[in-house]
């Protein structure tokens, strides 16, 4: 395993944390306090996956049941940019399968032909 050089947190994070319970913002700032622990987390099968991005490539890391970090990498240093909710997240990809299915339907609207 890579040692990390150091941990960056946006402070995003910090705001989105204030809202968390005590028990939640105990669990994200375990991870966040220690480049170590970050590190192992990164590790664990099925804890980190990549987000289609444009631009700088962002990986989730799920950190416990409902919650998120949202992190890209700098050289060796990580950079967490957000913490979100899963629930959050589902949303958000929800409205963007219904924003392509719309789509889809309307092409296949206009010119009768089936969109795969």
């Amino acid at each position: 395993m890579a040692k990390l050089k150091d941990l960056e947190i946006d402070r995003r994070v910090g705001i989105a944390m204030s809202v968390l319970s005590p028990s939640q913002r105990n669990v994200v700032q375990r991870v966040i306090d220690s480049p170590q622990l970050f590190a192992q987390a990164t590790h664990r099968p099925g804890s980190v996956r990549r987000l289609h991005s444009s631009g700088q490539p962002l990986y989730l890391m799920r950190i416990s049941p409902s919650l998120r970090l949202v992190y890209t990498m700098v050289g060796e240093t990580p950079y967490v940019v957000d913490l979100v909710e899963k629930a959050t997240l589902e949303r958000f990809a929800r409205r963007k399968s219904s924003k392509k299915l719309g789509h889809a339907r309307a092409v296949t609207k206009k010119t009768g032909t089936p969109v795969s």
